[in-house]
């Protein structure tokens, strides 16, 4: 079942000479990470506002959890979705333990729970206990975007809804925030909803993919799917269809046809790499060891056979 459903969506703004939104639907299964991903003024954005009532439909509806969201009040219903912004959007005259507190204040928790609560997602995404008592100009960019990340989960909402967040971040800064967003999803299953310019991150990050040109969706699918079968020349030159290495980074190793083992032993030195690795990687490992192919094993230590150039060469091409 569809924990968002967007059902023939249009959004028009005064003096637009098109739909910012035109007639999208969409549905979004509980626990899943989809990314939107287009040009500027593709209707992403407005797309999002949509499902927490910052912007209004001007037709079609929206459902959260099987309620349409116009008979619920927004107040009540922004303080079960979680809501995180390029500029974090900390309240800068409250100390960090009071902005990570303000939505489960709002919902009337106890004291002792919200200061467990509050030290609980501080250690979630990477922070010290010490900055409870901090304000958000005392921390970096990239803190104070945690700050932001550890608010929208602090009340637990089953939806999290994410602006461009780590856009104005360094690259090193953001990477480290993607990887710590991806453990944070694996651990919690929350459906999240990503909005970015970056067709990097969209598939980093994405289980889904949702490409918007012109307020409109151009194709919706998995990161592999969109790769290897673009719907159309935009999709495929806004994500790259034609970047090999992009391809391999979607196929895990278990993708190409591994050779047996030799029962001579010249696989014992070859390096090691888990069934799990992207191939991408694995080119990697070959061309960095200069070894004729790597062993594949899995955690417990079974070899499950060889890759080799070839192999990588022939899943790429299938």
């Amino acid at each position: 079942m569809a924990l968002i459903e967007i059902d023939n969506v249009t959004r028009t703004f005064p003096n637009s000479p098109r739909p910012a939104v035109d007639g999208v639907s969409l549905s979004v299964a509980a626990g899943t990470f989809v990314t939107l991903v287009g040009p500027s003024g593709c209707g992403k954005t407005t797309l999002l506002k949509m499902v927490n009532r910052l912007y209004e439909p001007t037709s079609g509806s929206i459902c959260v959890d099987g309620q349409d969201t116009a008979t619920v009040s927004p107040t009540t219903l922004r303080r079960h979705i979680g809501y995180v912004i390029q500029q974090t959007g900390l309240f800068p005259h409250l100390r960090i333990e009071d902005n990570i507190a303000a939505v489960p204040r709002l919902l009337k928790w106890d004291k002792a729970r919200i200061d467990a609560r509050v030290d609980e997602m501080l250690a979630l995404v990477n922070l010290p206990t010490a900055y409870r008592k901090r304000y958000p100009r005392q921390l970096s960019g990239g803190e104070q975007q945690r700050v932001g990340v550890a608010r929208a989960l602090a009340a637990d909402p089953p939806i999290i809804l994410m602006d461009e967040p780590f856009g104005a971040i360094d690259a090193i800064n953001r990477t480290r925030l993607q990887d710590e967003l991806l453990q944070i999803q694996t651990r919690l299953h929350k459906t999240i909803l990503f909005v970015t310019h970056d067709v990097e991150e969209a598939f980093k990050l994405g289980d889904r993919i949702v490409v918007m040109r012109e307020g409109q969706i151009a194709q919706e699918g998995g990161p592999l799917e969109l790769v290897t079968r673009p719907a159309d020349a935009f999709v495929g030159s806004l994500i790259g269809a034609g970047d090999m290495l992009r391809r391999l980074s979607l196929l895990p190793v278990t993708t190409a046809t591994l050779a047996s083992l030799p029962g001579d032993g010249s696989s014992a030195g070859l390096p090691a790499i888990a069934p799990t690795a992207d191939l991408r990687n694995a080119l990697g490992l070959l061309l960095e060891s200069g070894a004729p192919a790597l062993l594949v094993q899995d955690s417990a230590g079974a070899h499950l056979g060889r890759l080799d150039f070839a192999a990588i060469r022939h899943a790429l091409l299938l």
